[in-house]
């Protein structure tokens, strides 16, 4: 295994199974060789939020590696009138005011989305937000015309339209594993600071200004929300997911 910055020490960090090799730069990983969400939700660090019929669960029909991913699905049949549905996994807690967060994803067949696809969130866990999850920043995918899905940024509290799509587009690919990887400052008290995206290690996005959070009430989120998109449900597979305090990159692997 290889990261990108060489450590020299080798720990195990709390919700990683014993045979997990990690750098010192890890601050948590799960490669849900548990077989279920603990790694997720260790310590009551988080938990697990399904929306009209989302769906979570530990499958071995993909891994990116070792045996098992989690599947995320978006319902099958969403109630009337809902805004959107699907599923989600968070981790919370104490953030450190600057980290990466990567996951690995695969989409196992063609989607058409017709309005967006939610795949990774920044949310941020405080009352007086009354809208929860969807109060921070959103990695989401878009079909375009010619049928492939392209990935977009959208930042909630802004009120910004999606950031213009990067050149060349960032297209996620289709039957394979890809890396998203996000830098994302947690800053207590501040309007907002640079953020930057990587998908399979290539820049996509950078802006000076996006949204953020206080350490204390960031969420960390993998999903598969969705308002409308063919065929329900809408599946993807995560694995491989990190927080750390260098990029892993696409080279580095937990196994």
């Amino acid at each position: 295994m290889h990261f990108e910055r060489p450590t020299l020490l080798c720990i195990l960090m709390v919700g990683c199974m014993d045979s997990a090799y990690v750098g010192s730069d890890i601050v948590w990983s799960a490669d849900h060789e548990t077989e279920d969400v603990s790694q997720w939700t260790a310590d009551m660090a988080g938990h697990v939020v399904n929306d009209d019929g989302g769906v979570v669960e530990i499958s071995d029909a993909y891994a990116h590696s070792g045996r098992h991913a989690l599947l995320l699905s978006a319902p099958a049949d969403p109630a009337p009138g809902a805004l959107e549905g699907g599923a989600h996994i968070v981790r919370r807690g104490l953030m450190p005011s600057s980290a990466y967060y990567s996951a690995w994803y695969l989409i196992p067949e063609p989607y058409t989305t017709e309005s967006y696809w939610s795949v990774m969130q920044f949310a941020v866990d405080d009352p007086e937000i009354a809208s929860g999850l969807a109060a921070g920043v959103d990695l989401t995918l878009r079909s375009l015309p010619d049928g492939q899905l392209v990935l977009e940024l959208f930042d909630h509290p802004q009120e910004r339209l999606h950031a213009p799509i990067a050149y060349p587009p960032p297209i996620v690919p289709i039957g394979r594993w890809f890396l998203l990887e996000v830098h994302f400052r947690a800053l207590a008290g501040a309007s907002g600071s640079p953020l930057s995206v990587w998908l399979d290690g290539r820049e996509v996005y950078r802006s000076d200004d996006q949204s953020t959070a206080s350490p204390d009430v960031l969420l960390f989120v993998v999903c598969s929300v969705a308002l409308r998109g063919t065929p329900r449900p809408l599946q993807l597979y995560v694995d491989d997911a990190a927080i750390s305090l260098s990029r892993i990159g696409p080279s580095g692997a937990l196994q």
